[in-house]
């Protein structure tokens, strides 16, 4: 759990909904993640263009035998019923949910429309795993919509132009952005520059 510590320190902002952004989560592991990413045909699956997706807690990694055993303990505790908990607990949110975590690789071209993700999720965290900070302007974008009445239950993707910028979550090595789902958290990729890799940590009901 302390390693995660600036996660559960960092002070939840309310507006344009309930969210945080933390640097420094992982402080010596950080590195260890880096060079144990998949690679090739370790990637399990292609789910979206420009996007190749690998899930963890699956049963034997498909992984050389070093990165498997790294994942497997990362994932024990990662994905473990306390750390959800925990991550429920700091946004105060009292439900029985389920993990779904992945590590994602989104690739150059790649972009997702401002959206408020699918219904049943319930938490997001977004750990950010660039190996240097010069891609800064590539984080998750939070958005408002310019009808401000605009409410989105989720599995629908907004045109970009029919939104305004609040703000973009530096893309750090080794920071996090999280945020509850609501029907106005409202949120996207501009359209990728340099391959972007996120570990992608949902809380669902």
């Amino acid at each position: 759990m302390s390693i995660l510590k600036a996660f559960f320190d960092a002070p939840i902002v309310e507006s344009p909904y309930r969210h945080l952004y933390a640097e420094g989560v992982f402080g010596d592991l950080y590195q260890d993640i880096l060079r144990n990413l998949p690679d090739g045909a370790e990637w399990k699956a292609h789910n979206a263009a420009n996007r190749d997706y690998f899930p963890l807690g699956t049963i034997g990694f498909g992984m050389a035998k070093g990165k498997a055993e790294f994942w497997k303990d990362v994932s024990n505790w990662l994905c473990s019923k306390g750390m959800i908990q925990a991550c429920l607990d700091k946004f105060g949110i009292k439900k029985q949910c389920y993990l779904a975590a992945s590590i994602v690789r989104q690739r150059v071209g790649y972009s997702l429309g401002p959206h408020t993700d699918s219904p049943n999720k319930v938490l997001t965290l977004l750990f950010y795993l660039p190996a240097k900070d010069d891609d800064l302007d590539s984080g998750t974008v939070v958005y408002v919509p310019k009808d401000r009445g605009l409410r989105c239950s989720g599995n629908k993707h907004h045109d970009f132009k029919d939104f305004d910028v609040v703000k973009k979550m530096p893309f750090k090595p080794d920071s996090v952005f999280a945020f509850e789902k609501s029907n106005i958290s409202f949120h996207g990729v501009e359209t990728v520059k340099k391959v972007r890799d996120v570990l992608q940590y949902n809380i669902n009901a």
